[in-house]
């Protein structure tokens, strides 16, 4: 029987005990290893709480995915456990280069793994565990998803699975981030990039990748509307039916769909982002 079918199979009943101290140490490290990060400045500090927040609304989002596609025991701490490591690289980046955008600074996946290579975090795993883990990380925060055909089964599944529970959280993040941003311009003092020029418009490029139901680079984006965009861009990499659910019941796809101009461009994008919606919903019901 492979992993895959003992993380289906497992009853909860029977998590091994190892495994969930194992995850608890890693918790304990966690907590340790980001609270090391503050103290430096305000900036840094306001963006460390930001991403300790987000790493453990991931790891809810994570424990909700696992119970919905079936996953259980040992399988879902495992992936519990990529939750909570996928985003260790954003300490280290913030303190750094003062930036959460990879583009100007540093890959945070692969520095993430680097991080945890150099702790050893990862020793007492086993080789198909440390496998499924870093392969997730590396996965989780790249435009589309990179396997080889090569790797194990159980990676391409977990790897869906922190893609989705992270851009459900990001989803909340960006949006808090707007609704801050839109108060105040002058006191935002996260490292996400709202700071753009706002000239009522959406860039062609983006628009068009939009309706074609194409990813985008970071470094196309010209304005805060095509940021909007992007994230709307997200909705066709969701693998998950209950993960598209989740964005869609938190009213995010709303609150991004009414931010945007009302323009020819963003009348067609709305009706074909809704027409997306319920033929996914509509075809996994």
């Amino acid at each position: 029987m492979s992993v895959l079918c003992i993380y289906f199979c497992a009853d909860l009943s029977n998590i091994c005990p190892i495994m969930q101290d194992k995850l608890k140490k890693l918790r304990e490290w966690f907590n340790d290893f980001t609270a090391s990060f503050l103290g430096e400045s305000d900036f840094v500090d306001e963006n460390v709480a930001l991403k300790q927040c987000h790493t453990m609304k991931v790891c809810q989002e994570m424990n909700f995915l696992t119970s919905k596609v079936g996953i259980k025991g040992d399988g879902a701490i495992l992936a519990e456990i990529i939750a909570l490591l996928h985003d260790v690289g954003r300490f280290e980046q913030i303190k750094r280069y003062k930036t959460f955008e990879d583009a100007k600074s540093i890959d945070h996946s692969k520095l993430g793994i680097e991080i945890i290579d150099e702790l050893g975090l990862l020793s007492d795993f086993s080789a198909l565990e440390q496998k499924i883990i870093k392969v997730a990380i590396a996965q989780h925060n790249k435009k589309e998803l990179q396997l080889s055909p090569d790797l194990p089964e159980e990676c391409l599944l977990f790897a869906r699975l922190i893609r989705d529970a992270d851009k459900i959280d990001i989803y909340r993040v960006v949006i808090n981030g707007y609704k801050l941003y839109m108060k105040d311009p002058d006191k935002f003092n996260l490292a996400i990039s709202f700071k753009s020029q706002d000239d009522g418009k959406c860039s062609p490029k983006v628009v068009n990748a939009l309706l074609n139901k194409e990813s985008i680079n970071y470094t196309d984006l010209k304005n805060i509307n095509d940021r909007k965009l992007l994230q709307l861009i997200w909705l066709y990499d969701i693998n998950f039916t209950d993960s598209l659910k989740r964005i869609i019941e938190r009213g995010y796809v709303d609150f991004i769909v009414s931010q945007l101009p009302e323009t020819k461009d963003c009348v067609l994008i709305k009706k074909t982002i809704n027409i997306y919606i319920n033929q996914r919903l509509a075809n996994n019901a």
